[in-house]
């Protein structure tokens, strides 16, 4: 059977979508004519194919240092540091109160999402289902990187008010791999994506989980993603036809989200060092508006301090931007080229009438 809404689900989401270009963009140029109707065929088996060459890759990538954020098993509001962290994300608010600010928004979301998910997450920890793990500490390192996009934000906010050029200027928003991959997950969470998964995998762990061997007779099987080493199989019975799209979107902005972290070599200290001096310097400076002669030598000896912990944040995020961009294409010409995929396209699929080019 077919999953109808495949391609709308995945089209819609403007990351997912960028995404699946970025792929057929770094195939040879015969591979790209119809490299949508290959992968996004439809059938279990190509659901399936994609689902694990997402998950070998971002496997391949995971070997990250969470830091303590593991020991929390899923709840954030057990994690050691997330004081710390509600502290600079209360301060962020209050400096931003009234006004209308994209990152701070997508911060408060994300925030909220984690909260909302603890169950699920939890549940990845008690049963070992390595992606859900995955999905928690890549989520909780996003919030990390989000509170210091707030930061910059609010840096740049204040030297426009003096006249200061603001580096990050030279990479745009719509750029960030962050930034546009956590609106992506924020969206699959808020559209019931996300639940539609754990939904499915509350009722199976091992749709998600290292998989077992394929025993059924005649089950059709594929080698699943980063276990192959093991000689582990994972049985197409254990992929139901109705999540298939939902997996591939998460699997999509997890894999985005990872590889940044994975080529900035984060360390979860660096974000704790910066959160402290943001709060420091925040609240040992009362923030008020006016032209008062003292309240502008305040805001401006703020500035001097924040520009100390901006300017280590603004040249960090681009370099590792553009590294993990640099990554992701060798990802894409090596692990997702066309002929990997379904060599025919069943009957219905995309390849017959209404097929995508672009």
């Amino acid at each position: 059977m077919i999953d109808r809404n495949l391609k709308n689900d995945l089209f819609a989401d403007p990351a997912a979508l960028e995404s699946l270009i970025e792929m057929r963009t770094a195939q040879p140029a015969s591979d790209r004519m119809h490299y949508f109707d290959a992968v996004l065929e439809g059938t279990q088996e190509s659901n399936a194919d994609m689902i694990q060459k997402l998950y070998t890759d971002i496997i391949s990538k995971s070997n990250i240092d969470f830091g303590e954020i593991p020991d929390s098993k899923g709840n954030l509001l057990k994690y050691k540091e997330y004081g710390l962290m509600q502290q600079s994300m209360e301060r962020i608010n209050l400096l931003f109160k009234g006004k209308a600010c994209e990152e701070v928004s997508l911060m408060n979301q994300v925030h909220d999402m984690i909260v909302s998910c603890r169950k699920d997450y939890e549940m990845g920890f008690t049963y070992d289902i390595e992606m859900i793990k995955i999905a928690y500490n890549v989520s909780v390192m996003t919030l990390y990187e989000l509170i210091n996009l707030c930061i910059l934000a609010y840096t740049k906010q204040m030297r426009a008010n003096v006249g200061i050029k603001f580096d990050l200027g030279k990479m745009k928003k719509a750029d960030n791999i962050v930034f546009k991959n956590a609106q992506s997950l924020v969206k699959s969470y808020k559209s019931g994506q996300w639940a539609k998964i754990m939904t499915q995998v509350k009722k199976d762990h091992a749709i998600l989980s290292a998989p077992t061997p394929a025993t059924e007779s005649g089950a059709a099987a594929v080698t699943f993603g980063g276990l192959v080493t093991t000689g582990v199989t994972f049985a197409l019975s254990h992929l139901p036809i109705v999540i298939p799209a939902a997996i591939i979107l998460v699997f999509l902005g997890i894999r985005k989200l990872i590889y940044f972290f994975y080529s900035g070599s984060a360390k979860v200290k660096d974000y704790v060092d910066t959160q402290k001096e943001f709060v420091n310097a925040t609240m040992a400076t009362e923030i008020n508006e006016g032209a008062d002669e003292k309240l502008v030598g305040k805001r401006n000896k703020l500035l001097e301090k924040l520009d100390h912990v901006t300017r280590f944040i603004e040249g960090k995020i681009f370099r590792t931007n553009q590294k993990a961009k640099e990554e992701i294409t060798k990802s894409n010409v090596e692990n997702f080229k066309k002929p990997n995929f379904g060599e025919t396209l069943s009957p219905g699929g995309f390849g017959s009438a209404g097929s995508i080019s672009f």
